[in-house]
């Protein structure tokens, strides 16, 4: 009988320290759980925030197509102002939180000289107008509030592109010719490769814009050509006229004259600070002329035109242009 009591007594004492624990235990419980619902509230308030600042963003950078300053900063302020965050109304400061700049290399790089982004920043903090976020549950653990703050970014795709077109005598000599009277020449067979290019360069023009986006047009052999075919513009049709326009093809395969040329008119009075500059260089072969405008063979001129080219590449990347290269033919120096 004395054994059975122990017994019993010892089950009893360790219920009522389970029960003890238990209720020791209690408020953490409720404060994890207290926190996890915080945090997922956080979360979706956050979220509501970071859409916001997106679609503020965007809004904001339509108007860096005509370079509005003001009208960037008013239109991001309408979308924030015209929506709330938690069911809260939410305001921005438009000179503090809507900025402008440059995207490069996967970052926002603030500047307002050749912007073609907007990163608009929206805070709830203790500091901001729209204070810090309150907290409903998290309090029983002394935390009342917490600073949650977002930023949205948004570039420009409208474009400033000149098209850099080959017109050395290479591009017209894939097709097979008899000499007749006069110094006619007939085609008998084969497509230039200056046909191909004409057809596809004006095709490309349909793909853009002409309402954000302006387009110009120079071609190059021995040289490039002075004035340019067609200096940037919104006139797609007479951009599409100077396509057919460019001289037919001759001479040597002057690429770093070519992309000297369309920097220049990238960097003139008719290019917009605020879109993306983009050339398009169009070739058949490998550069034939030096810095110096001294032309010849390939084997003559050796890395030289190379060098050139490359050097002119390297000074529109310093200006912030890019170049797309396209190859016709199989005689094109790819590697290049």
């Amino acid at each position: 009988m004395r054994n059975f009591m122990r017994t019993i007594s010892s089950k009893f004492g360790k219920k009522g320290q389970s029960t003890v624990l238990f209720a020791a235990m209690l408020p953490v419980f409720v404060g994890t759980a207290s926190l996890a619902i915080e945090v997922g509230y956080v979360q979706m308030a956050k979220g509501q925030m970071q859409d916001l600042a997106d679609a503020a963003a965007l809004a904001g950078v339509r108007e860096l197509a005509i370079d509005d300053f003001d009208g960037a900063r008013s239109q991001a302020t309408t979308v924030v102002s015209s929506n709330s965050v938690a069911g809260k109304s939410i305001t921005i400061n438009p000179t503090d939180d809507v900025e402008f700049g440059r995207w490069e290399g996967g970052a926002f790089v603030s500047t307002q000289a050749g912007a073609n982004a907007v990163r608009v920043t929206i805070r709830k903090t203790e500091q901001s107008s729209n204070g810090a976020l309150p907290l409903f549950l998290a309090p029983v653990l002394g935390l009342t509030a917490v600073d949650v703050e977002v930023s949205g970014v948004a570039t420009l795709a409208n474009i400033d592109l000149m098209l850099v077109i080959d017109r050395s005598g290479s591009m017209d000599d894939d097709t097979q010719y008899q000499w007749q009277c006069c110094w006619n020449r007939v085609a008998v067979g084969g497509i230039q490769p200056m046909d191909t290019l004409r057809v596809a360069a004006k095709s490309f023009l349909n793909d853009l814009n002409a309402e954000v986006d302006q387009v110009g047009v120079v071609s190059y052999s021995t040289s490039a050509s002075s004035p340019a075919e067609q200096t940037l513009t919104a006139n797609f049709a007479g951009a599409q006229s100077a396509i057919d326009d460019v001289l037919q093809p001759g001479g040597w395969t002057h690429i770093g004259d070519g992309i000297l040329k369309a920097i220049q008119e990238l960097n003139s009075e008719r290019a917009r600070g605020s879109t993306v500059k983009t050339i398009i260089l169009l070739s058949d072969g490998a550069p034939t002329c030096r810095s110096s405008g001294q032309c010849g063979s390939s084997t003559s001129i050796g890395d030289d035109g190379r060098d050139y080219a490359r050097a002119m590449a390297d000074q529109a990347n310093g200006n912030n242009i890019i170049i797309h290269t396209i190859s016709l033919g199989s005689g094109a120096d790819r590697t290049l």
